[in-house]
This record gives C-alpha cells, structure tokens and sequence, in this order.
C-alpha cells in the first residue's frame, strides 16, 4: 500500500509543476527508424539506450543529426514494445519512454 502510495505522489508531484518529459519520441508506433530528441542536452553528455520490453539492451547504432536529435534504425528488431533509455546526469535527465515497433 505504501508503495501505490508513493507512486500516486510522484505522478501528482509531476503533473502539479507541468514538468514535460524532455525526451520525444516519433514516429510511435514506427517501422524503419525511431527519432529521438532530447531538449537541452549533448550526445557527449547524454546516454542513449534501446532495451526490449523485459529489459534487454539491443545493440543499435544511435546516430546524431543534429543538436539535440538523434536517429535509430530500428528496422532489424522485431515487432514488439523497446523501452527507450536517456540519461543525462548533467541536466538531470534520467527518462524511459516506451515505443512501438511493428
């Protein structure tokens, strides 16, 4: 109970200051590539990951287009949920987004 607890707190927490998760998604669900952006954040600064829904890390080439945006091609993966990994222990980004591949 105390767990739900805390949990409730947070997403209330959360929604009560309009935080935004600084992590973009698109195209989701997707195809051939994923698009990452990231506000405010460098690649050198910034760890990108790609893990199958039960944890699993894939190992893809994350490549940078420009500041700020990033591109995965994710046309090799089958179809299913990834979990998308960014830290950023700089800007105090730690964000797990949810996509679909199909």
């Amino acid at each position: 109970m105390r767990f739900l607890a805390t949990i409730a707190l947070c997403i209330c927490l959360t929604a009560a200051w309009g935080q935004a998760d600084p992590v973009k998604v698109y195209p989701n669900p997707a195809t051939d590539y994923v698009n990452i952006v990231i506000e405010n954040s460098e690649r050198s600064n910034a760890s990108v990951s790609i893990h199958s829904i039960i944890g699993n890390k894939m190992n893809l080439e994350i490549e940078n287009i420009s500041s700020g945006i990033y591109r995965a091609s994710i046309k090799d993966l089958p179809e299913g949920y990834y979990l998308l990994v960014v830290k950023d222990p700089k800007r105090g980004i730690n964000s797990t987004t949810k996509f679909l591949k199909k």
